[in-house]
């Protein structure tokens, strides 16, 4: 049995959803949704309790438009594909490269 190095631990540190509405001279409207999430990570050393953290913040943006489907359901849309899903794997990539980053810079991983 080998014990665990490292200890990871995750918390959201903000989240919010607005939206915005950009109308034109012409009359135009264009209803945009942004979704962001922040998360900062912390990496643990099980034997020394030394803390590396890394946060990120991910942003999506949707832009609502009027659809001949609008009404139906769209429980097909998998969580990937949502702005939760998109904003979530872009702060969870930028903490993970930060974190790692800062690992290599230690010495505790080779580049």
């Amino acid at each position: 049995i080998k014990l665990a190095k490292y200890f990871v631990y995750i918390e959201v540190y903000d989240f919010s959803v607005s939206d915005d509405e950009i109308v034109r001279l012409n009359g135009e409207s264009k209803p945009t949704q942004v979704t962001r999430l922040g998360l900062q990570v912390k990496f643990v050393d099980a034997e020394t309790g030394e803390i590396i953290m890394g946060s990120g913040l991910g942003e999506a943006k949707t832009i609502k438009t009027a659809s001949i489907l609008d009404g139906i359901d769209e429980s097909e849309i998998k969580f990937n594909q949502s702005t939760i899903g998109i904003t979530t794997k872009k702060s969870l990539e930028t903490a993970s490269a930060r974190i790692v980053a800062r690992m290599i810079k230690k010495g505790i991983f080779k580049s």
